[in-house]
């Protein structure tokens, strides 16, 4: 594959009637009738349903390591570029979150949804949701996390919601800045526009949120990865359908001024990329059958079992099969969920995860104009979209 700079042509139309195509369906459900019995039985209490962590045992260490891969490309802005909608939360944010159980939901396997796990705790936030939502406040391992979703650009996003130790409360902004959502903080009412996580107006304005790791899955592939997941339903009761999902767009990575953009039908082909983003070495790994993306700096950053072990500077890495890696200095096999090394000399060790983002080649560009772009644009238009749930 050959290094090229982001086409002039968009193909935007195509991909924002199919981003923003859904249908709803209102669930309605009827009440059972009770049967006597001569001895009656004391019903089983069903099992409580999950909670978010409590805001007052919140995590200060997980999002450290994530804070110098934040990525720093936001500009002064222009007002053309800045467009209201609708208005202020018209776009309901979800404050509130329904948490439930992996067996309490009724999803199907190939839909996606937009996965969180940290410090143990997995979470998964519909694709169909997240469409109509567009944004989750959330507290997810004792992280309070902003889970963001553009229909328009297909950017999906997980940030801390910590800014200089003060916790925010973001809503829906009801404006596009260059085509994409933007959202707007409670204690401030500065708007930031989600692809940098950055504010671009008011009291804060220049001020970034911390990007966090997510992975947009199928929920067949999260919940095999994570039986223990809990779920974010619509706490109105409103039921979703599944939606078109596009073959063609990019994984977007950008760690601070650096920025690259990988065709997912062309990760596909490859399954393990060994690249850089900057002078930052990653590497890129997909499961051609789940369309699983997972990024991580190709150095370790935790400490093998043997510490006699001697660690390379920089690892290259193929495919090993069963979501597996080898790394060709040591052949040490590392987990790709995770990028925990299993078995070899380096067992007990651990790679430093890269989030990353998901987006429309023309959004990203918008976004990061002088990005690097790997790969090559594959199938566009309406015609050829997974077509999800349409027969239920």
């Amino acid at each position: 594959m050959r290094l090229t700079l982001p086409p002039k042509n968009r193909r935007r139309g195509a991909a924002t009637i199919a981003a923003m195509t859904a249908l709803v369906a209102v669930a309605c459900s009827s009440a059972a009738t009770a049967i006597p019995t001569a001895s009656p039985v004391p019903p089983t209490p069903a099992p409580p349903r999950p909670t978010a962590t409590p805001l007052g045992i919140l995590d200060e260490k997980f999002t450290a390591p994530f804070e110098k891969l934040t990525p720093s490309g936001a500009r002064d802005i222009d007002p053309d570029e800045y467009r209201a909608q609708t208005d202020v939360d018209n776009i309901a944010p979800i404050y509130d979150p329904k948490i439930v159980r992996a067996d309490q939901v009724d999803l199907l396997p190939e839909e996606l949804v937009l996965g969180v796990e940290i410090n143990g705790e997995a979470r998964a936030y519909p694709h169909r949701l997240m469409q109509f939502r567009e944004i989750a406040n959330d507290v997810v391992g004792g992280v309070p996390i902003l889970v963001s979703w553009c229909p328009v650009c297909f950017t999906g996003l997980v940030h801390d919601r910590r800014l200089d130790g003060t916790l925010k409360t973001f809503g829906n902004q009801g404006a596009l800045f260059m085509n994409a959502l933007t959202f707007w903080d409670h204690e401030t009412k500065s708007i930031w526009a989600q692809p940098w996580g950055t504010a671009i107006t008011g009291d804060l304005k220049g001020s970034a949120l911390t990007l966090l790791p997510f992975s947009l899955d199928t929920w067949g592939a999260w919940l095999e990865a994570h039986p223990d997941t809990t779920v974010v339903e619509d706490e109105r009761g409103k039921v979703f359908l599944p939606d078109l999902i596009p073959y063609d767009y990019v994984i977007g990575v950008s760690i601070k001024e650096d920025a690259s953009s990988y065709y997912v039908n062309s990760l596909l082909e490859t399954t393990v990329l060994n690249h850089n983003v900057g002078e930052n070495p990653i590497v890129v790994i997909t499961d051609p059958d789940t369309r699983k993306v997972r990024v991580f700096l190709r150095q370790t950053t935790g400490t093998p079992a043997d510490k006699t072990a001697t660690v390379p500077d920089l690892f290259t890495f193929e495919t090993a099969g069963d979501e597996r890696m080898r790394d060709l200095e040591t052949g040490t096999i590392w987990e790709v969920e995770r990028g925990l090394a299993l078995e070899g000399p380096l067992r007990g060790a651990v790679l430093q995860q890269v989030p990353y983002i998901t987006s429309f080649d023309w959004a990203w560009a918008d976004f990061f104009p002088e990005t690097a772009v790997w790969g090559e644009a594959g199938l566009t238009g309406l015609g050829e979209v997974i077509e999800l749930g349409r027969d239920r």
